[in-house]
């Protein structure tokens, strides 16, 4: 396995003269190659055509209507005599229906009141189209905050790898000098096997990097499309980030969803402190409860204009009109129960909205609360990792002095710059773990779109 990675860093050694792709068009083709994202854009696109069809309720229907029909006999009259004076007439029988009859006629319907059971579908589907905007908005944050922390892992075994490299050559140089001391008598054996292992040491290290290094590239492969091999070349160093306005590290923004709310403030409006995906549930929520006002509301009655036009008129009987137009009112008095029962389906379906709009709204607090206080914590490390890192890099000149001057073994000077190398690390491992915890910070505020990412700290 460790033969593979080092050949293959050594195919693209020539490769990391050039530029890898920078995060944005990393991001950018993440989100063009990302199904989820896909699949979330097309269910917003659904919601959009699920409001279209409640509003075009409105529309006039038009049908085409044929009947041929069989009756026991023909209806009519029997002859009869009229009364007096006229009482000799005699008047023959007459035929209303015969018994056999076709219709065919074209009608035309328009809804004109709906007992508001459509007003409240077309609020509804305006809701559900919000909750499915919020939704693709939020699986497009949640992909950022992903790609970010693979690009930032690249960054940092680039950064790893280049340390290692320099500590490398350094080494390497020395054992030169030692193996001049050691062939004059100067510096017993050991000392020379002391580099030796230090040597191998940072070798061993090296190809561990190369593999992590080589494992980002092939995970940014796969969320982007982008060829793996380009990300071998130069990326850019980690930064610190630095929260944006808005965003107090010590205390969250109040967003009406603290965790004593839960009658009132769970239920609230969303605001910009809240995530995406709890804008979704809360216009999740808004459109349940306007169902339900719509499947309450089917128990009114209905006002519908209609036209009919006959055009077959052959076997129409007398009573019978060609051409009809009218206003009706429909009104359906009983169904079986089961309006009753979507009635109590929609206000379950309501009530499951509110609890997840609840439970969603204090788990988005709590996530809030937790960013804050690891970005704090983040951002503390790295001030220790700076102390200690100035701490060693002193004792390693003071090392490399004695050293030099011939005063200390081979073993202080080698302890020294494995403390400093180990400092060297910490510092970067300490600046990624802060991008992570400020990158959270920012996805449970709801701000973790691309231009944020690209305007916070250090572009990448």
């Amino acid at each position: 396995m460790s033969v593979l990675i080092v050949f293959h860093a050594a195919g693209v050694a020539d490769a990391q003269t050039s530029k890898a792709p920078c995060l944005d068009e990393v991001l950018q083709q993440a989100i063009l190659h990302d199904r989820e994202v896909e699949i979330a854009g097309h269910k917003a696109e659904a919601a959009a055509i699920e409001r279209r069809k409640a509003v075009e309720s409105y529309l006039p229907r038009i049908g085409l209507e044929s009947s041929f029909r069989v009756i026991d006999e023909a209806i009519g009259t029997d002859p009869f005599i009229l009364p007096p004076p006229a009482d000799m007439v005699r008047m023959p029988s007459i035929t209303l229906q015969e018994k056999r009859t076709f219709r065919a006629g074209i009608e035309v319907s328009q809804l004109l009141f709906s007992g508001f059971e459509v007003p409240r579908k077309i609020r509804a589907a305006d809701h559900g189209h919000m909750a499915a905007q919020f939704l693709t908005e939020a699986k497009k944050q949640h992909l950022v905050l992903s790609v970010a922390g693979l690009y930032d892992s690249l960054s940092l075994t680039e950064q790893a790898l280049a340390l290692m490299d320099r500590e490398h050559e350094r080494l390497a140089a020395e054992k030169e000098k030692a193996m001049k001391a050691f062939s004059e008598g100067l510096i017993p054996y050991y000392d020379l096997a002391r580099l030796d292992t230090a040597i191998n040491e940072i070798y061993s290290r090296r190809i561990e990097i190369r593999g992590k290094r080589h494992l980002a590239a092939l995970r940014l492969e796969q969320v982007s499309g982008i060829d793996r091999d380009r990300f071998f070349g130069d990326v850019p160093e980690l930064a610190v980030i630095e929260m944006p306005p808005g965003i107090d590290p010590a205390r969250p923004p109040a967003s009406g969803s603290g965790g004593g709310e839960r009658s009132s403030g769970m239920h609230a409006a969303p605001v910009n402190g809240d995530p995406p995906d709890v804008k979704a549930l809360y216009e999740a929520r808004q459109a349940a409860g306007y169902l339900y006002q719509a499947e309450r509301s089917a128990y009114l009655p209905k006002v519908v204009a209609f036209y009919r036009h006959e055009l077959y008129e052959d076997d129409l009987s007398v009573l019978e009109p060609a051409r009809a137009g009218g206003v009706l009112l429909r009104w359906d008095l009983f169904t079986g129960l089961s309006r009753s029962r979507e009635v109590q389906q929609a206000n379950i379906e309501q009530q499951i909205a509110r609890s997840r709009l609840a439970d969603a709204r204090l788990d988005a607090a709590m996530g809030r609360e937790q960013a804050s206080v690891n970005e704090a914590v983040a951002r503390q490390q790295i001030e220790a990792a700076d102390a200690n890192l100035k701490s060693v890099a002193l004792s390693l000149e003071l090392a490399s002095e004695r050293y030099d001057a011939g005063l200390a073994p081979v073993s202080e000077f080698l302890e020294a710059r494995a403390d400093y190398q180990r400092a060297r690390l910490s510092r970067m491992e300490a600046v990624y773990q802060q991008r992570r915890a400020a990158m959270d910070s920012l996805y449970t505020h709801g701000m973790l779109s691309i231009e944020t990412v690209l305007n916070i700290g250090k572009k990448l």
